[in-house]
């Protein structure tokens, strides 16, 4: 159920009255972001919240989320979760949740997915939550939403999750180089290293915000991550970007050789990266690569003429002796990797030999305004020209590959 208030309102209406023992599954998103006074308490939120243990014990779906956030509801939040038993997701989003309401959550045996706002100031350094012998025993989905990288790194020894296949961290402050790499550190000492492969490191800003000179984040702080060799995604989005070097590349596609997913530049300050012929050497070690956005540094003519001028010869399936391996990539970022425009036909032709699945090139270059004519707007036309040419180079390829076959 989806509520807007309009601006003249500041109360929801009475939900605790659609209650019921028979109620399973309860999904609320209430929207006061155009009320006047949303920093007042709402109490029918606060009635609703403190009815839904005694009302609908037997829920198992709870999906909650309130805009802007309301601080003032945890109290009743944490009480409500402490009273549901049977729970198989939680999912609360605007609403900070109380220690005691984890260390309830930690016993259910059948919760599959759990997202919950952390505050700081509820977790503390000297904060002491009991450790539970075998804790989340079911959790495979696990999304922590906190207001900084210090918060989630005392709150995952406690959380241990054995079957954890998905974390997600949400963060509202950038942390510093020592916050990310004790961060990671956390992570790579949960106890499922055998099951984890998607993870997300979400922080504030991205691509539809106003451009600022992006954060760069150590690639060394993500080193400690290698310890999960089933990694399929690692997604970092936000105003930062993480620029791995042609080694820390080759070292990523030993520890990960499953990789489908891998995006480190939702925005990129400069021209530096890996290069053209690194980021080759990943697509063909990582043959599951089906979305890659990573910075590249700058593409010269000798790049591309040195790929060409050697490229290997095409690799059989050995099941499949007729069958051509190719690339799964779809979708390629390149960051602000910059080029010549005598060069677009020779990066063209590179990508549609290494990338057959790419129509579109995306980059992080701004579009430019009307008229402009800076570093941006240069860069900007010179890949929409590379992305325009693909489509000829490709139907080359195929003819190639038909030929080959």
């Amino acid at each position: 159920m989806f509520v807007g208030l309009r601006s003249e309102e500041n109360i929801s209406p009475p939900f605790h009255f659609l209650l019921g023992h028979g109620l399973l599954h309860a999904q609320l998103w209430l929207n006061q972001g155009y009320s006047s006074n949303v920093a007042d308490p709402d109490p029918n939120l606060n009635k609703l919240l403190a009815s839904l243990p005694q009302s609908s014990p037997q829920a198992s779906f709870v999906s909650l989320e309130v805009s802007p956030p309301a601080i003032y509801a945890r109290d009743y939040l944490t009480q409500a979760v402490c009273g549901l038993s049977n729970l198989v997701r939680l999912s609360v989003i605007g609403i900070p949740l109380g220690p005691s309401a984890l260390i309830h959550l930690c016993t259910l045996p059948r919760l599959h997915h759990l997202r919950f706002r952390a505050q700081s100031s509820d977790y503390p350094e000297d904060v002491h939550l009991q450790p539970h012998s075998e804790p989340f025993p079911s959790l495979e989905i696990l999304t922590i939403d906190t207001d900084g990288a210090p918060c989630v790194t005392r709150l995952l020894p406690f959380l241990r999750p054995y079957t954890l296949d998905s974390l997600d961290i949400k963060l509202s402050t950038l942390p510093s180089h020592t916050e990310l790499t004790a961060l990671s550190k956390a992570v790579a000492a949960l106890p499922c290293n055998e099951t984890l492969g998607g993870l997300v490191y979400d922080f504030p800003g991205g691509p539809h915000q106003r451009h600022t000179a992006s954060a760069t984040l150590p690639w060394g702080a993500f080193v400690p991550l290698h310890d999960f060799p089933h990694i399929h995604t690692l997604r970092v989005y936000g105003d930062c970007y993480a620029a791995p070097s042609d080694a820390d590349v080759a070292a990523m596609a030993r520890a990960w050789p499953h990789l489908r997913a891998l995006s480190l530049c939702d925005q990129v300050a400069g021209s530096t990266g890996i290069s053209l012929a690194a980021l080759l050497d990943l697509a063909t070690r990582c043959d599951s690569l089906q979305e890659l956005q990573i910075p590249l540094m700058d593409i010269t003519r000798a790049d591309c003429e040195d790929i060409l001028g050697r490229r290997p010869e095409r690799w059989l399936d050995p099941a499949k002796p007729k069958r051509v391996l190719l690339s799964e990539v779809f979708s390629l970022n390149v960051g602000r990797a910059a080029i010549a425009d005598a060069d677009v036909p020779a990066v063209a032709a590179v990508l549609s030999m290494a990338f057959p699945e790419v129509e579109t090139v995306s980059h992080c270059w701004r579009q430019p305004m009307w008229g402009g004519e800076n570093t941006d707007a240069v860069m900007y036309h010179r890949w929409q020209s590379v992305s325009v040419a693909l489509p000829a180079f490709l139907k080359v390829r195929s003819q190639e590959r038909n030929e080959a076959i």
